[in-house]
């Protein structure tokens, strides 16, 4: 399953190559072009945000899939104010799959009986992939 998952994760990572990692233009937007505020933004990017792929790995291994939810939804939120556009459409799609797990979860007598799909794996496999990138194309960026 290991291979599924990890030949699915490059699919979903491949479907994104035409995204931004990093979009400036949006993060200068965002900021209307103030320097400060934009090396603000990022530095709050990243001390919110650097250890998300490892939570999102603990809590799907753990089948906490409303905390996910709510981790992915926070991670595609701060990953538009900085145009972390391959970010923000994966945690989206992760978000949506989550959610419902979250809800076959609260359905089912045993919620431990509830299991991600592949695709929901894969999900998250590219997500963590493509924060990585994020992560070390940020961290390149002046802060102050």
């Amino acid at each position: 399953m290991a291979d599924e998952v990890s030949k699915r994760a490059d699919e979903i990572y491949e479907s994104l190559a035409d995204k931004h990692i990093c979009n400036l233009k949006t993060l200068e937007a965002t900021f209307g072009g103030d320097k400060t505020m934009m090396g603000r933004g990022v530095t709050m990017f990243l001390s919110t945000n650097r250890d998300v792929s490892e939570k999102v790995g603990a809590q799907l291994a753990a089948r906490e899939y409303a905390d996910l939810r709510r981790t992915v939804h926070t991670c595609k939120g701060s990953a538009g104010f900085v145009g972390a556009e391959r970010v923000k459409e994966i945690a989206f799609n992760l978000q949506n799959s989550s959610q419902e797990l979250a809800e076959k979860q609260k359905e089912a007598e045993d919620k431990t009986s509830v299991e991600a799909p592949v695709e929901v794996k894969a999900q998250a496999a590219a997500l963590a992939r493509c924060v990585a990138e994020l992560l070390a194309e940020l961290d390149k960026l002046p802060t102050s």
